[in-house]
Formats: C-alpha cells, sequence, structure tokens
C-alpha cells in the first residue's frame, strides 16, 4: 500500500526534515501545504520565483526522499462532472478520506454542503471517512476505520464513475 500525508501536519520542521519524517514512517507521497490557515513553510514560492532555488532543485528533494508530490483525487459523475477533491482516496474500492476543519466544515450551510456531496459518492459506490484536527490526538480510530474498508470491500466491485486524476493510495 502507498501513503502519503499533507504536510501542514509537518509544518515545525524544514523540507528535508519533513521528508526524512514521511519516509522513515514508510510513507511515498507527500501534498504540500501551499498556505491558507498556516504559512507554506515546505514550498519556498520566493525563492522559486527569485530563481535561487530553481524547480529540479526543488523537486529534487522529494525524488531524493523516495517521496512523490501528490494531490487531490477527483470524483466526477458519468457526464465528467466535478462532485468532489477528495484528500486521500483508494479509488480501486472507493474509499475516501475527508480532512475536515472547523473554519470550512464547521457552519450549517457547509455540513449540510457536506452531507449533500457525500450522499452523492454514496451513491457512486464510494465510502468516506471524516478526519478532524481532534483525530490527529488519537488518530487509532481512523486507521482502524480505513483499515476495516481496506480489507472488506471488495475491490473488483465497480459501482458508478471512479475519479480521473492522479491518486493518492493503491494497495497492492
Amino acid at each position: 500500500m502507498e501513503l502519503g500525508a499533507y504536510t501542514a501536519c509537518l509544518h515545525d520542521r524544514s523540507l528535508p526534515d519533513a521528508l526524512k519524517t514521511l519516509a522513515s514512517l514508510g510513507l511515498t507521497g507527500a501534498e504540500i501545504n501551499a498556505g491558507g490557515f498556516i504559512p507554506a513553510p515546505h514550498l519556498p514560492v520566493s525563492e522559486l520565483m527569485a530563481g535561487t532555488v530553481t524547480p529540479d532543485e526543488y523537486l529534487g528533494q522529494f525524488a531524493a526522499a523516495g517521496i512523490r508530490l501528490v494531490d487531490e483525487y477527483p470524483v466526477r459523475d458519468r457526464r465528467g462532472i466535478l462532485l468532489a477533491e477528495l484528500d486521500l482516496a483508494e479509488p480501486v474500492r472507493k474509499i475516501g478520506v475527508e480532512c475536515q476543519s472547523w473554519q470550512w466544515h464547521a457552519n450549517p450551510t457547509a455540513q449540510h454542503r457536506d452531507d449533500r456531496r457525500k450522499g452523492t459518492l454514496r451513491q457512486l459506490g464510494w465510502e468516506i471517512v471524516d478526519v478532524w484536527w481532534s483525530d490527529l490526538r488519537a488518530p487509532d480510530r481512523v486507521i482502524s476505520e480505513v483499515l476495516y474498508l481496506l480489507r472488506s470491500r471488495d475491490p473488483t466491485c465497480r459501482l458508478g464513475s471512479a475519479g480521473s486524476g492522479r491518486f493518492q493510495t493503491t494497495v497492492r
């Protein structure tokens, strides 16, 4: 199985140290925090724009650590309309993980929108696991739920339409 992490959880470390940490945990992918709720310590935008760090030098750090860059997994309906961009996905078994924050998902309007989207995803055969920041203090529930789904969902089941982008997890 290939797994990655969102680097915001390692914001207090340099990029080389964050990549070493991911690799030491057996992770093979990273989604880079580009700012928003915290600064972007692993994306040297100013240096890249000024040319003091080349894109090849920046990307080479990932290659040297054996970590690949990943993005969110898009799920589209049969007409090609984007329904969701899952933070993590195992598309063969249609298991998605959504990382929720109070800033973007706590008000009633956002919760209603999230519930409708999850209902649509369920109709296409997806199972979604929600992860809140509080879950990261004791991640056993999330890990158990994801492992249960990985073990129990038939990889040959092909209900509805799968996403059409790069993946974040793959079961081998």
